[in-house]
């Protein structure tokens, strides 16, 4: 026990006498980030509720662009679509065909690959989205029950 009680007695007076640091230093460090400016876009389904013979078909869907380090207008293109024929977007049900456009506004003109769709990207937010409008003309003729499906491309340009 006593030899216990003297070596941590020696160690004490050993840790005092260790040097003691009273100065400092100081350096910098280079912080550095990088801020690419990157784009995606998607949108809802552009679904019809049905066809008529009768009467133009109607619908819409929302284009959303998300952005990181860009901000502003930008604008997309939307592709002619998986079935495009004789200068006209198509839905299929595999063998059969109907005719559909997409514009800008209710009944406005069909948006060929040229047409550039403006978006506006919000700075706080980095996104933006704005309103498809599809519609199939009336008047294509009787067609068999089904599904009809077409996948058109959107590309973001910033």
């Amino acid at each position: 026990m006593k030899r216990l009680l003297l070596s941590m007695t020696c160690l004490g007076f050993t840790a005092l006498a260790l040097p003691a640091f009273a100065q400092t230093a100081t350096g910098t460090m280079a912080v550095a980030a990088d801020v690419t400016a990157v784009c995606t876009i998607s949108a809802t389904s552009l679904t019809f509720a049905g066809y008529s013979q009768t009467v133009d078909t109607d619908t819409t869907a929302t284009a959303t662009g998300q952005c990181t380090g860009t901000s502003g207008t930008l604008n997309f293109t939307v592709g002619e679509g998986a079935n495009y024929a004789d200068g006209s977007r198509q839905v299929t049900d595999g063998t059969n065909f109907l005719t559909y456009q997409v514009a800008e506004s209710v009944g406005g003109a069909d948006l060929v690959v040229a047409d550039l769709v403006d978006i506006e990207i919000s700075p706080e937010l980095g996104a933006g989205s704005t309103t498809l409008y599809g519609r199939i003309p009336a008047g294509q003729g009787n067609r068999p029950a089904g599904a009809y499906v077409d996948s058109v491309v959107l590309t973001i340009n910033w």
